[in-house]
């Protein structure tokens, strides 16, 4: 893996977010449906002093808007549980290394 970031689409366009940005990942299965869902550290998360310092990104301006959370749908739960496990991975690769 040598790159640190993930692509997630908004309003079609892929955008980079760098792996330190994600919080946690989930998966929900409901139906015939699965939903990834991706929360992201911004500075009004309840216990942004408490995490380790190499995990916790900074803030230059907390005044802007920042995304809190994305969730994605998807048919083939197969496509979810491999991004789960791959954005997992990478977040783990990436706390290690720091």
């Amino acid at each position: 893996m040598q790159n640190e970031s993930i692509l997630l689409p908004i309003n079609g366009v892929p955008v980079p977010f760098h792996i330190s940005a994600v919080k946690n990942v989930g998966k929900i299965e409901e139906g015939d449906n699965s939903y990834i869902r991706i929360n992201f550290h911004f500075p009004a998360s309840g216990n942004i002093n408490n995490r380790n310092k190499a995990d916790a990104p900074k803030f230059p301006d907390p005044e802007k808007d920042f995304i809190k959370e994305m969730t994605f749908r998807s048919a083939n739960s197969d496509n979810i549980n491999e991004s789960v496990r791959r954005i997992r991975e990478l977040r783990y690769c990436s706390i290690e290394r720091q």
